[in-house]
């Protein structure tokens, strides 16, 4: 019998797999595979726990990958949220700045138009008022319906971007993708997220002495052995664990950093509550503009008729006066 098949008969435990990998493979690669290795058999375990019964292996497996695949669905769902909301504030924030502009400019306009106005004779003032009540109501309907806009442009996006992060981050599709023990090492290792690694590339850019992969490194008849298949499973799931608490923990960091200004937004309540503030904000200006020029108004009359009263006071004094120097002569 062949050196080859006796140790095909040899290795048919992933045990017995990761030891022989120990003797083909370089000191950090046996190092990587181990250590994810190790990573599914404690989730696996943990699991186990959380069952608190006796259940088969199978269904034990299904638990396991099912709560993995959600932990790492959450974590890249929650970041897309996140990142929706933190946009949408953003287009929220254009808008209540253009609105602020049009809203100056406005003021400006009128204001000039009243000095032509002071030129050429008053308008009717409870016409101009009426005017500026209508003027203000379709603004604030026309800000409301664009934000209503930018909302339902939100939802639509969230709810594409998550059924997107749920359709290519399944199990199958990462079975598919990570294949070679090679490219389960590189998603232990997160090369592919710095771009280290290509899309299709299998070589191992951390040597440059050989063109030679993990693979290529095992026993033809090992790899296809069922021990081999059930081990490289084994370590990509464990790298999966690995790569979506390393995702967790870098966008953890980002949110922490997010700053609108000086500052620090780094939760969805915040930024939906900045988001509220805004827009109450917002329409209060358009209000208190209104109230303002209606007060300005009241402001005018109120000067007039007392400019009108005291001349007929005057009036009035003034013949008191002649009345008076007359009984004096």
């Amino acid at each position: 019998m062949s050196s080859h098949k006796r140790t095909y008969q040899a290795l048919k435990t992933p045990v017995a797999i990761l030891q022989y990998l120990q003797s083909v493979l370089g000191s950090e690669d046996y190092q990587d595979v181990q250590d994810c290795v190790f990573e599914h058999d404690r989730h696996l375990q943990k699991t186990q726990q959380q069952c608190k019964k006796s259940c088969s292996e199978a269904f034990l497996y299904t638990k396991a990958c099912s709560t993995m695949f959600a932990d790492l669905h959450n974590v890249l769902t929650m970041h897309c949220e996140f990142m929706h909301v933190y946009n949408k504030l953003f287009d929220v924030s254009c808008l209540v700045e253009m609105m602020i502009s049009s809203t100056s400019l406005q003021n400006q306009n009128q204001n000039q138009n009243q000095n032509i106005n002071t030129d050429n004779g008053h308008l009717d003032e409870t016409q101009k008022t009426e005017n500026e009540k209508i003027a203000v109501q379709l603004k604030t309907e026309c800000f409301q319906q664009r934000i209503a806009e930018i909302t339902v442009r939100f939802h639509k996006n969230l709810r594409e971007d998550k059924e997107q992060i749920a359709n290519t981050n399944s199990q199958l599709r990462f079975s598919l993708k990570y294949k070679t023990l090679s490219r389960i090492l590189h998603l232990a290792r997160g090369n592919e997220e710095c771009g280290i690694l290509p899309e299709n590339a299998e070589i191992d850019k951390r040597d440059p002495t050989t063109n030679k992969t993990q693979d290529s490194l095992i026993d033809s008849l090992i790899k296809h052995s069922n021990a081999y298949e059930a081990l490289k499973n084994k370590c990509m799931l464990g790298a999966i664990l690995r790569y979506t608490e390393r995702r967790k923990k870098r966008l953890e960091t980002e949110r922490d950093q997010t700053r609108i200004g000086s500052l620090r937004v780094n939760s969805l309540a915040c930024m939906n509550g900045l988001e509220d503030d805004l827009i109450k904000n917002a329409i209060a200006m358009l209000q208190t503009t209104h109230s303002q020029n209606d007060m300005k108004v009241k402001i005018t009359k109120t000067l007039e008729k007392t400019k009108s009263e005291n001349i007929l006071l005057q009036m009035e004094l003034d013949s008191v006066l002649t009345k008076i120097k007359q009984i004096q002569k």
